[in-house]
């Protein structure tokens, strides 16, 4: 919601300060290409989700990123910055991180005391 509200409010707003152009084919079918892999993308998410365990299915949550990063590349020839790249890292490496401890935390809750005699 808070995305839709914002280009629409801020997209009358910066045509204020933006020239319009036509939109070329090309972009046209980028661009279509692109919404239907956010389609499908959220379909998968929130089958995960309604499906999976939160604790094992929220890190790969995180992988989101690498694909935008790939998708930038492919379809709209972006290259990320050093500052993109720095913090998509730091951000992955804490959900491998999640990850980790969720499978400690879980070995450790299946495995019984040891029995004083």
């Amino acid at each position: 919601f808070t995305t839709a509200a914002t280009v629409t409010v801020g997209g009358p707003v910066m045509s204020l300060f933006e020239s319009w152009a036509p939109v070329q084919a090309v972009g046209l079918a980028k661009l279509a290409a692109t919404s239907v892999f956010l389609v499908v993308g959220y379909y998968f998410v929130v089958t995960a989700m309604r499906s999976g365990d939160i604790g094992f299915v929220s890190p790969f949550r995180y992988s989101v990123l690498l694909f935008s990063i790939a998708g930038g590349i492919v379809f709209f020839d972006e290259v990320p910055d050093r500052f993109t790249l720095a913090g998509s890292a730091i951000i992955v490496a804490s959900g491998i991180y999640m990850l980790y401890r969720e499978r400690v935390v879980h070995r450790q809750a299946i495995t019984p005391p040891p029995q004083r005699h």
